[in-house]
Order: C-alpha cells, then structure tokens, then sequence
C-alpha cells in the first residue's frame, strides 16, 4: 500500500461525479479547493460530490480549503494581452477594463510597496516588470521579461515586505462557508508569522469550530520563522511556486529537505506542492525531471504530494494521478528509500504516547508483524507511530468521520472508522474485527496494538498489545519451545494410537506408557492432564516433544484434522495456521 499521500485540487477537468471517482481509484486522498476561483456555490457542488463518491466507495476522503489570503493578483483582461520586452505598462488600483496598456490591480497596498527599480513578477515569475515610477494611483513599469498576461495572475515583490492583513475579508466569508460546509481542513496563504497562524486559529475558534490549520510556506519571512510557525499549526505546505520567486531559486530544494525534516521530527504532516508534474497539463506523460522531482520529495519524507493545475485544468487529470502514485509507490518499494527513511527517523521524546508509538514500532519491526492498528480520539497518537516510519501499514482507528479525514494527510495511515466501545478490551476487539471486515488484515496476521486505558481522552495513549489475529482454542501450561503448526489427532481409544501419522498433534486425556512408539510420531501433545509432573509433561520432556499441559476437555474440544498452530512458551493453541514469531 502506498503510504505517501496525494492532493488534488479540483476545478473545471474533475469537477463530475464520475471524474472524482476516477481520481479516487487513481489514488488521490484529499481534494483541496482553491478558493482564489470560482464561487461558493460552485465549491459547494465540488464538496456534495466528493462526499457522495466517497461514501458509495467506502473511502475516506479529506477536503482541504485552501483560502486564497493576501494574494496581490491583477483583474480581469478585456482582450488577450501579450507583453513584450521593452515596452510600458500601467499596474493601476483605478477600475479599468484590462488591456494591452494597464490592468488594474484590487490592492491599494502595492502603492505603498513599491518603489522605482524594483522588480515585480507575474503569474509565478512568467513576466517579469521593472517600476519606474509610482503615483497615487499607477504603477508605471517596464517589461522585462514578457509574455501573455491572463487574468487574476498573481504579482510577486521579491524580498519585499507588503504591508497587508494576513486574513483578508474573503478569507473569511471563505472559511465561515467552509465551516458551514464542514471541510476537515483549512490551508493559510502567505503566512509569515506564528501570530498570522493564530490570528486565523482565533476566527475559527470563535465560531466554536475545530478545524486543522495548514500553513503555506511561501514567503521569505515564514522561512526564517518555520519554528515558530510549525509550534502552531497542525500541518505544513512547501509552496514552492510563490516561494521560488520570494527567496533565490537555487535555495528551494535546500529549504524543502528543511521543512520536511522539522515536520517528520514534530509528527505534523507536510505537503509538497507546486509543478510537481507541471508538462501534463499538457502533455499525457512527465519529464523526468518531474518524475525525479516527485521521487525526490517521497525520499525526503513528506507526507504528501500535491497536483494544482495538473488536475484542475489540465487535459489528463486521471493520467496525472495515475502517474504520480505509481511514482510514490515504487520509490517506497526500493532499497534505498527504506535505508534513507531509516536514517532520518528521529528519537522518541519524553512523552508517553510518543514512547509507547516508537515502541510498537519497533516491536512490529522485530516481529514482523503485518500491520500497527492505533485507536485515536483526535488522530495524535496515529500521526506519533507515523512519525517513526513502519514499513507496514497504520490503521488508525476512531469513531469520528472528522477525524478519519484528517489522517488522509498523513504519510502511512489509514483510517478505519469504528464504534464507541465502553472499555478497552472492548476498544480492541472493535479495532481488530473492523480491520478485518474490511480486509485490511486477514486470520493469522500479528498485529501491534496501541490504545490508552482511559479510552477516548485525547493523548493518553498509554499500552501496546502484540495481538494475533486468530481464534483461541485452548490454553494450558506450555513445556519446551517453539511454534508447532499441524493436523490434530485426537485420541480417545488404545487403538486411535495406532493412527498416528509422523507430524500429527495429538489430543489426549493422558499418556499411555504403552504406547510410547506411537507418540513418537507427534510434532506435539495437547494434554487434559496438568502439571509439569504428569506423564503427558515426563514424555515431552524426555523425547522432546513440545506438549500443553491442563486443557479441560482437549479430546473433545479439538477434532481430527483441524488446522492448529501451538505457542509452547504461551501454552496458547489457536485454529488455523498462525505465523508467530519463535525465539
């Protein structure tokens, strides 16, 4: 199972029912809305319909607002424009009609933000103007670097600090519909500091909402305060579109791998974003710079992959998402990205739920167990154990929808919805038999379990459980060592010795001194006799044999030729073929 995530913005190329199904089974996770476009009306349909495909499939899918923020862009165009280098054009916050002589530009901030020889870009650094003068109302510039202006472009003042509010009064009629609509989490544009974070955090509160807050990196000042920032936020964005243009690109990468590395070691997801397959807007196949770029960033540990316009407008959406997965997948299937994710997995910290989450990590590691099952209430514990990186899959169990959408985000878990069970053995059983109805594991599997005592209180995490996925037939007093799979026999008569076949574990009320020859040939004995000084337990002993001592009823409990797998050091028999681990 693919365990790095992946985004899709949704927009006019997937906004059908059916398009959202097929990027479903192509592999996306979470569908983010881009609130710089279109009207509530229309995210609203987006949201109705991933909401129903993701019900008729049975598959938890989060829904990521992303609100559009201080974002200086320009207005609309009456004609198509096309810049060319040298020549004059008017960046004005008077209402005009676009043209190929000014465009107007709904921020009265940038007035103040500018100043002759200064460099501003357009449309992610495409155009290129230098200022020459600036009055009340233009900006007169000179084209750089041209190129087709289109409307609504984004405009960039590298290096530049603008004097806006980090919320803007969309931001917030945007986020108060997405509360309305019950989005499960909110992305913050152009975030430079932690206050901008919680400024946001207060809005939200105040509506007596509980939404997850991811902070978008992509201006120069939130480099310098990720610290601060990701001690506020519950996840993280590397934009790297605007943030290519705020800081040199030649320091991008450098700034990703950094990101990420601080997000993996505080457990908070991080998503990479931003011309990650930017040729299949057009083009039915990447480059492979593009499909380096994806593989890069699953190796550096994120949690997540993003596709913008890839998906949003572009002419293979599903194609796309199908590449992108596939990309993540093998890459995770290699080698060296199990040893490059081994080197980074940090120490666990002093707190419980993180203690108990490295140690089922370990311990399903040395057991190889097949999966970690965590019961979470806010989906802390599950995002603890996905920090240490098992090369297994995470079940993160819950009764709350919200949070099941949420851990969509989040690298190697799964979410699996289940009941309120009143107590833990409860909590376990729930746990482990959702699991299994839904075929994520099967009978026979060892699994690691994590939960806390007091259930459903938020961080108290606090036990790990090595379960076995099977039915407990029997226990006894085990004698000797190692794990005994066979065929039962059970023996009833002097003469049903006679029927032992090399191999057979065999049931008996006791042993029969006459007929040691016969119970040679058992790789195991199930005994009603107890105590380690009954002759059932002397045999064992002295021929090797591993035997379970004291089972009420061992001659009528089990039949012949049922399918048992012995744990001698437990004394535990289960039905069916087990693989446990052996000493």
């Amino acid at each position: 199972m693919r365990k790095t995530k992946i985004v899709c913005t949704l927009g006019p190329a997937c906004d059908t029912q059916d398009k959202i199904e097929a990027l479903i089974k192509a592999g996306m996770n979470v569908a983010r809305l881009n609130m710089s476009h279109a009207t509530h009306e229309y995210h609203a349909k987006l949201i109705q319909n991933v909401r129903y495909v993701s019900e008729a499939l049975n598959v938890p899918i989060g829904i990521l607002m992303d609100l559009q923020g201080p974002k200086i862009r320009i207005g609309t165009l009456s004609q198509k424009v096309i810049l060319k280098p040298g020549q004059q054009y008017v960046l004005t916050t008077r209402d005009v009609p676009g043209d190929d002589r000014e465009v107007n530009v709904p921020f009265k901030e940038i007035i103040e933000s500018v100043s002759p020889g200064q460099a501003l870009l357009i449309d992610d650094g495409l155009i290129e103007l230098t200022v020459e003068s600036v009055s009340d109302t233009d900006i007169v510039t000179k084209v750089m670097r041209g190129g087709e202006l289109k409307d609504r472009k984004g405009i960039n003042l590298p290096h530049s600090t603008v004097k806006m509010r980090s919320i803007t009064d969309k931001d917030v009629k945007d986020l108060l519909f997405g509360i309305d609509q019950g989005v499960t989490t909110i992305a913050m544009s152009f975030v430079r500091t932690p206050q901008d974070v919680l400024d946001l955090r207060k809005i939200i509160e105040d509506k007596g909402a509980d939404l997850p807050i991811i902070a978008k990196i992509e201006k120069h000042e939130a480099v310098k305060n990720i610290d601060g920032i990701i001690d506020v936020v519950n996840g993280i964005m590397v934009a790297r579109g605007d943030l290519g243009i705020e800081i040199p690109m030649a320091e991008v990468p450098i700034v990703q791998k950094m990101i990420i590395s601080k997000c993996n070691a505080r457990a908070i997801p991080v998503i990479t974003a931003t011309q990650m397959l930017d040729s299949m807007i057009r083009n039915p196949m990447p480059t492979r710079a593009e499909a380096t770029d994806v593989a890069n960033a699953v190796f550096d540990g994120t949690d997540a992959l993003m596709l913008s316009g890839e998906t949003a407008f572009g002419e293979y959406p599903i194609k796309a998402v199908e590449t992108m997965a596939r990309i993540a997948e093998y890459t995770e299937s290699s080698s060296y990205y199990k040893h490059v994710i081994a080197a980074k997995i940090p120490s666990p910290s002093l707190s419980i739920t993180d203690s108990v989450a490295f140690a089922a990590t370990e311990a399903a590691r040395n057991l190889k167990a097949q999966a970690i099952i965590t019961a979470t209430q806010t989906g802390y514990s599950a995002r603890k154990v996905s920090k240490y990186k098992p090369q297994i899959p995470i079940y993160a169990v819950t009764n709350s929808s919200s949070v099941m959408c949420q851990l969509t985000l989040s690298w190697g878990i799964f979410p699996v919805r289940i009941g309120k069970p009143p107590n833990l053995d409860s909590l376990i059983d729930e746990s482990v038999s959702s699991c299994l109805k839904y075929g994520y594991i099967k009978n026979g599997d060892l699994v690691v379990i994590t939960a806390g005592v007091l259930t459903g209180i938020p961080g108290g995490t606090n036990i790990m459980k090595i379960h076995v996925v099977a039915k407990e037939m029997a226990q006894g007093m085990g004698i000797g060592k190692g794990i005994v799979k066979g065929l039962v026999k059970v023996i009833t008569t002097p003469a049903d010795f006679g029927q032992i076949e090399k191999g057979d574990i065999i049931a008996i009320k006791e042993a029969n001194i006459d007929r040691i020859d016969d119970i040679k040939k058992a790789s195991a004995i199930l005994s009603e006799e107890s105590g380690l000084t009954s002759f059932s337990a002397i045999i064992g002993r002295e021929m090797s044999i591993p035997v379970v001592v004291g089972i009420k009823d061992a001659t009528t409990r089990f039949k012949d030729g049922m399918k048992v797998t012995i744990d001698t050091l437990s004394g535990l028999v289960y039905e069916g073929y087990i693989n446990l681990p052996s000493d």
